[in-house]
């Protein structure tokens, strides 16, 4: 026989597979490419924008009113539905 199905020849493929996926047999881990990781040069300049701290409070402040509105619509849909279902109980109960 054969062995069944062919369990144990997809176990044996998943291993080799699982193999070939380790991090040491990957690209950036080779010799020739570690240079490129490891170079002193800055490719990437931020361009990041200075906010005045008035400015940012007022951001900061205009998130939480956002945050606090959202939270009353929230609370306010779920009063909605909870009666909305209580009475439907009532309703059908009666």
């Amino acid at each position: 026989m054969t062995g069944g199905a062919g369990h144990i020849m997809d176990m044996n493929n998943r291993m080799k597979q699982n193999r070939s996926m380790k991090t040491s047999k990957k690209e950036k881990f080779k010799s020739h490419s570690r240079d490129v990781i490891h170079s002193d040069e800055k490719k990437t300049k931020w361009n990041i924008r200075r906010i005045s701290k008035v400015r940012l409070d007022k951001i900061r402040r205009r998130i939480k009113e956002k945050a606090i509105w959202e939270q009353k619509k929230e609370k306010l849909v779920f009063a909605f539905v909870a009666l909305i279902v209580i009475l439907s109980v009532f309703y059908f109960f009666k």
